[in-house]
């Protein structure tokens, strides 16, 4: 009975948790700007009107705002269709980098963007590089960036398996030139690093591997893994180191070999990952729900790591 109990609770409070946040968009990527403030992207279609950006803070009791962001003009090149991952360059103020997936698309674009703070929002694109690994359909749902020199970045890009034409997922990676916004491709980057997900989730039809990733400052690479159903799901997500950085190498990125799951979550389909919003958290989390909504919340040490 006791057990029983315990288990009533649990459903009743995210069953709250879901029905508070269940009028906002889900959002689809998420980065830390600086402690508590981050940006987010929405995932709106080609011709599908709402905001692109998101500007996310989550504050000191764990509650979080969310707001949307014009994008701002993007010349002839139209608004982005289908963002589904940001990345904030370290040590460049205000830059930022959002991904489209490139599945409605000839290929994917990478829009860099500058004016990103959280004291004024007033974004607007520095420049777009085409995300061309490989030809064919794509479906990227991860970023990660990393300055290497000035104006130069390695980039880090997650496909997310679990489709027809792409069943698993993978990793590649490219240098950005963020002066004339062009990337630059090593054989070893095109070809990547094909993802194995935790035990039990590569053996489920449509097991998505990547559904976003976070480098954390210890230099290990996070990934989030879906399965998705459909718009109304039901939705499950976990969370799982899937390599360590070693990023003066070739490749980048050194998998693990045996990942376990470290965060199990039910009902939520997990499309944003990033750094804590101060000391007290491990991650910060963004959801995608669907026809359900979505939340952004905060996740505590897990307890193999404590």
């Amino acid at each position: 009975m006791r057990g029983m109990m315990r288990l009533t609770l649990c459903w009743i409070a995210l069953g709250l948790a879901s029905r508070a946040h269940a009028e906002k968009p889900g959002v689809s990527g998420l980065a830390r700007i600086r402690p508590g403030e981050y940006i987010g992207v929405f995932d709106h279609k080609r011709g599908e009107s709402g905001p692109r950006l998101a500007s996310v803070r989550i504050r000191k009791d764990g509650s979080a705002r969310v707001r949307g962001r014009d994008l701002g003009r993007t010349g002839n090149a139209g608004e982005p269709s289908d963002l589904e991952a940001a990345c904030v360059l370290e040590g460049l103020p205000g830059e930022a980098l959002v991904l489209e997936s490139g599945e409605d698309g000839p290929s994917a674009r990478l829009f860099h963007l500058v004016g990103i703070s959280a004291k004024d929002w007033a974004p607007r694109v520095a420049g777009i590089a085409e995300v061309a690994a490989h030809a064919g359909k794509q479906n990227l749902e991860g970023l990660v960036c990393v300055t290497s020199a000035p104006r130069r970045a390695l980039v880090i890009f997650g496909e997310r398996g679990g489709s027809s034409h792409h069943p698993e997922g993978r990793l590649r990676w490219a240098q950005l030139d963020l002066a004339a916004h062009a990337l630059e491709w090593t054989q070893s980057g095109r070809t990547g690093l094909a993802v194995r997900a935790p035990a039990g989730w590569e053996s489920d039809a449509g097991a998505r591997a990547i559904s976003d990733l976070h480098l954390d400052a210890s230099g290990t690479l996070w990934a989030g893994a879906t399965l998705d159903p459909g718009d109304a799901g039901p939705f499950r997500s976990a969370i799982y180191a899937l390599a360590r950085a070693q990023l003066d190498a070739d490749p980048p990125l050194r998998l693990v070999e045996n990942p376990r799951v470290a965060f199990s979550l039910d009902g939520f389909k997990v499309e944003g990952i990033a750094a804590p919003p101060g000391d007290g958290a491990f991650l910060a989390i963004a959801t995608e729900d669907e026809d359900l909504g979505g939340a952004v919340r905060t996740l505590a040490r897990p307890q193999h790591q404590r």
